[in-house]
């Protein structure tokens, strides 16, 4: 059962769909909670939007006006330990399809295009590896590879939430200004907005909101070799899209994984970055992700 489905608040506290479109959560069948993030045109082409990590449901946010201009219907889920959703111990990249699934069933969504951005690029891509039947396209927008690939500045970042004693707030606000800082990886004066910049920061601090074990589980898996091969996905069109002036994942992340799927196409857009990939050229990437899955 959805939480909007109950007028009766929930024993954790927690804002229910009916309150607020960016705290919904469904009960899985396993006990856990997950929550989600709804965006854009509520009878518009469903879109799972994975974030990043760090990150949270509300980096969807990002994509809001380009999913409505769309004609798109951008359902953004915390992944485990993340945000509202609960941990689940030991769980890989070929887990989160399965959980997807379960939240596009108690949606009464039958077929969806998978969207990861960032650290979300490989769980889209485990979609379409696990249920191909169900993933109708597959996009992949400044897609992560391998943590040792990834810009030096960023590593520190992210691997200094073991130095600040995981503190989360003290943490997410680094690591979020660090992000607005460097506008080489914000890709453009555009970047530094209040709305962008707020939207980064609100993601990151709502990804630990609880704990940081799920950003910390995430970073672990990063530097591991990956639980299912991309080269197996098969009978989904997937497609990635790239900021050249991404200072944080450099295009080799792409190019790499590109060169491994059957059929896969890559875009690498000039003067973009980390995040004007979405802020700036969102509608473009849903609307072409839209006529892919048709």
């Amino acid at each position: 059962m959805t939480s909007s489905e109950s007028p009766v608040p929930r024993s954790d506290g927690h804002p229910h769909a009916a309150e607020d479109p960016a705290a919904r959560s469904v009960w899985l069948a396993d006990g856990r909670r997950m929550g989600y993030a709804e965006f854009g045109d509520p009878n518009g082409v469903p879109v799972l939007f994975f974030h990043g990590t760090p990150g949270s449901r509300l980096s969807g946010a990002l994509l809001a006006d380009h999913a409505e201009a769309a004609g798109v219907r951008l359902l953004a889920p915390d992944r485990p330990g993340f945000g509202l959703s609960s941990f689940q111990q030991g769980h890989g990249r070929l887990e989160w399809p399965l959980d997807v699934v379960e939240l596009a069933d108690e949606l009464g969504i039958e077929r969806f295009i998978a969207l990861g951005w960032s650290a979300g690029g490989p769980y889209a891509l485990a979609c379409a590896a696990v249920h191909p039947d169900r993933v109708s396209a597959v996009g992949v927008l400044a897609g992560v590879d391998k943590l040792r690939h990834l810009h030096p500045r960023l590593v520190k970042n992210l691997l200094s939430l073991r130095v600040v004693g995981g503190n989360p707030d003290r943490w997410s606000d680094a690591v979020s200004r660090a992000w607005v800082r460097t506008k080489k990886a914000a890709g453009s004066s555009i970047e530094a907005t209040q709305a962008a910049a707020s939207t980064i920061a609100a993601g990151i601090r709502e990804g630990v909101r609880e704990s940081t074990v799920g950003v910390l589980h995430e970073l672990r898996l990063l530097s591991r070799d990956w639980d299912f091969d991309p080269a197996d996905i098969a009978g989904v069109p997937v497609r990635f899209w790239h900021g050249l002036d991404d200072a944080l994942i450099s295009t080799r992340h792409a190019r790499t994984l590109a060169a491994r799927i059957p059929g896969a196409q890559a875009t690498y857009l000039p003067e973009a970055g980390h995040v004007t990939l979405l802020t700036v050229h969102g509608r473009e990437i849903l609307t072409e992700l839209r006529r892919l899955a048709t």
